[in-house]
């Protein structure tokens, strides 16, 4: 039995038919006695602390408490922290990450926020991401959050990268649209700022960076 990890030095997969073998490899070095960890599930990895709790917590009915779910930074990748609305520089993370409902304070200020408020903020910010139905709408959605409502490595920021990037490879592979020098040069910088965040949370050959590599 794997250990369930959300930063994981090992990922899995299940070859096609008519195999349907599971195979799993380490993504990093490993030295003789390390635990080896995978994430039980690829759908939660991409998210923040307080919504992979939640999910996992519903879902598999355990509280993870990897080294990545106990540090409120995320291993200095601050995917989950929010732009602190008194101070502006600081930022707010969870004074227990592992608490679904924890209180969230400002390093900086160290203003206190309710988990209630934390929960319809990010609420919000979800359903606006949701919201973009073009490229367009994605890179203004970056625009007017990052670095101004949350940090610039929130998982929301990358997903939105993520999407973005799929997206115009995909457009450009098929010949639908021809990019400009600046949209190529948008795509460099959303690929390696993507890359540089999963080099915390999913370091080495692992799902996150490899399928990216393809974009």
């Amino acid at each position: 039995m794997f250990v369930h990890s959300c930063a994981p030095n090992c990922w899995w997969g299940v070859s096609v038919f008519p195999q349907f073998q599971m195979e799993i490899r380490t993504t990093v070095d490993v030295q003789k006695g390390d635990i080896l960890s995978i994430p039980y599930t690829y759908l939660f990895n991409a998210f923040g602390t307080h919504k992979r709790q939640e999910l996992l917590q519903e879902d598999g009915e355990f509280v993870c408490k990897c080294n990545r779910c106990l540090d409120p930074t995320e291993l200095n990748s601050f995917c989950s922290a929010l732009m602190c609305s008194s101070c502006k520089t600081g930022k707010v993370l969870p004074l227990d990450p592992l608490d679904i409902n924890s209180n969230w304070k400002c390093i900086d200020c160290e203003k206190l926020v309710k988990s209630e408020q934390i929960g319809v903020q990010l609420d919000d910010l979800m359903s606006k991401l949701e919201q973009c139905e073009t490229v367009s709408d994605m890179e203004k959605y970056i625009v007017e959050n990052q670095g101004v409502t949350i940090h610039r490595n929130h998982w929301l920021i990358t997903e939105a990268e993520d999407v973005i990037c799929k997206d115009r490879a995909r457009s450009s592979w098929n010949r639908e649209e021809k990019l400009t020098l600046e949209d190529r040069e948008k795509h460099i910088q959303y690929c390696s700022h993507f890359l540089s965040v999963k080099d915390i949370v999913a370091p080495g050959i692992s799902l996150e960076r490899c399928k990216f590599q393809f974009a």
